[in-house]
């Protein structure tokens, strides 16, 4: 069971009362179990950040508000995915809070906003940028006064490195050179995070949310949980090594549009493992996507599914008969170089909306793709 008295506020606990009063917020007799868990992905906290990845201060303060307003509860990540592993209920709208690469204005205007209301959130970091003394990064020391007051630091690789797209100058790589350079991206920056804080949560985020089937494989055989940054709901269908995030900085930091992310439920799609890779071949520019859902809470007349910037595409929906329900969607037009998704969506019989997101990498003959 989600264990929020040991763990809500990460590995450190602040003060008995403080954990009491925890307990008693996240389990009052009101609350109802469930086994999802909305995930929302920061960068900057930033008036000057760029604009793509920021959210100033005021706007996040609403946004905390918010999920104040809707009743969720903010949840520790790691102790979240445990429960969602071994199919125990977590606290009814549970919601967990992340931000990639570190930014020290997650320190000077997320933190304290964060640590005012006791809520745990997640810091996902480079170490190499830390050490080389960036400006912009949080340094080891605010990293530590973070993880003191409940928050859990995770692994973002060494160098935000491109770990899927191809140096076409370079010739093909061996999976033993492919395990090598994985492994001084990821490898190396766990035992950093693990050398100055002295945890080891195994807890990694793609930089720019690529990944592959091969990267995929070498997280899950050394026991990684991995992030993406495509939208949805984590649930107990979700696949532990690509679980879904909502962004909700730059034009994704509205308020209403907040709001309604987190009214969100995760679209029920059975063996998400089975799911195709991402990275694209590059004969298949208009790849066909198949979902397996249980049907037993999906009004199937609603569901749907839209393409990067080609709206919505295409779907055959069909009654396989046992409990399931086969979604099979392709595009009319072949997705460009680079990132891209299909987001499918679909509304349950109480009228909750469900999301699920498949993230794509469409790569040049070279391996190249635009940053």
């Amino acid at each position: 069971m989600y264990n929020a008295a040991a763990r809500t506020h990460g590995e450190t606990m602040r003060t008995p009362a403080l954990c009491l009063l925890c307990l008693l917020c996240l389990l009052t007799p009101t609350q109802g179990r469930t086994e999802e868990l909305i995930i929302l992905q920061y960068h900057f906290v930033s008036d000057a950040g760029p604009d793509s990845t920021s959210v100033s201060p005021e706007r996040f303060e609403a946004h905390l508000r918010i999920i104040e307003e809707e009743g969720l509860a903010v949840v520790d990540l790691p102790s979240a995915l445990d429960a969602l592993s071994e199919q125990d209920a977590l606290p009814e709208r549970a919601v967990a809070i992340t931000f990639d690469d570190g930014y020290v204005s997650v320190y000077r205007h997320a933190f304290p906003r964060l640590a005012e209301r006791s809520w745990p959130f997640t810091v996902f970091v480079n170490p190499e940028a830390i050490d080389n003394g960036s400006q912009a990064h949080a340094d080891w020391a605010a990293l530590r006064d973070m993880q003191h007051a409940g928050a859990t630091i995770a692994n973002h690789g060494m160098r935000h490195a491109f770990l899927v797209r191809r140096d076409p100058a370079l010739p093909a790589e061996s999976d033993d050179n492919y395990a090598e350079r994985i492994g001084a991206e990821i490898t190396v920056a766990e035992r950093r995070i693990n050398a100055e804080l002295g945890a080891s949560h195994r807890l990694f985020a793609y930089a720019y949310g690529e990944y592959d089937s091969r990267l995929r494989q070498w997280l899950e055989a050394r026991g990684y949980r991995a992030f993406g940054q495509h939208s949805g709901v984590a649930s107990r269908y979700a696949d532990p090594l690509a679980l879904p995030r909502f962004p909700v900085s730059g034009p994704y930091s509205q308020t209403e549009s907040v709001r309604e992310k987190l009214r969100m439920g995760a679209l029920p799609v059975l063996d998400p493992q089975a799911l195709p890779s991402p990275t694209l071949a590059t004969e298949d520019p208009r790849p066909e996507l198949t979902l397996s859902l249980a049907a037993t809470d999906l009004s199937a007349s609603s569901l749907a599914c839209y393409a990067s910037d080609q709206g919505r595409i295409d779907s055959v929906i069909e009654d396989a008969g046992d409990g399931r329900l086969l979604l099979t969607a392709r595009p009319p037009q072949a997705l460009p170089l680079g990132r891209s998704r299909y987001n499918c969506t679909g509304q349950g019989r109480d009228g909750r909306w469900r999301w699920f997101s498949q993230p794509w990498l469409r790569l040049g003959p070279g391996g190249e793709a635009p940053p």
